[in-house]
């Protein structure tokens, strides 16, 4: 998980880039619906691992008065993942439609997502800050964080200073 903290913004574009390109595969070449639909995974889990990487990551630097549901986090993302997971698989990447009380998990779906996409950005704003990020202090970078690809590049030195930073300061 390091890994992507101490990245350049560049080298997390390529590695999402390329998580984006899979996770849209969709192309009729002939390949058989299984390895479609293993790619799709593929490149969802890799668009959403630097979300991951940034909320675990960054959460040892979190100042000791501020409390933030880390748990949560990290629960609410592979909900996101096993629930995208199971949908592609069980509908052989056609994808579902959802009715009734059938569509009472899909709003713990949406919920998830959210929550997976604001947590590193409120995360990486209660750093930055010294103290509990309120909505708005951190909307702004949550914002940068979800309009890809621009966000990636002011986001992502933010995070490599705040790393550098701790190792200085480690040392």
């Amino acid at each position: 998980m390091r890994l992507f903290l101490t990245a350049k913004h560049w080298q997390i574009f390529i590695v999402l880039s390329i998580g984006y390109l899979l996770c849209n595969v969709d192309l009729d070449l002939g390949w058989p619906r299984d390895i479609r639909v293993a790619l799709n995974i593929t490149g969802f889990l890799i668009s959403l691992v630097w979300h991951l990487a940034v909320g675990h990551g960054l959460y040892v630097f979190l100042p000791a008065r501020v409390e933030m549901k880390y748990n949560l986090f990290v629960i609410n993302w592979f909900v996101l993942i096993a629930t995208y997971c199971a949908v592609l698989i069980l509908s052989e990447g056609r994808g579902m439609i959802f009715r009734g009380v059938g569509a009472i998990p899909l709003f713990y779906f949406f919920y998830a997502f959210v929550h997976v996409l604001i947590f590193p950005g409120r995360l990486l704003r209660s750093i930055e800050m010294g103290k509990q990020a309120h909505f708005r202090d951190y909307i702004l970078t949550v914002i940068s964080m979800m309009i890809w690809p621009v966000g990636i590049w002011f986001v992502q030195p933010r995070i490599n200073e705040i790393v550098m930073e701790q190792a200085g300061a480690e040392k």
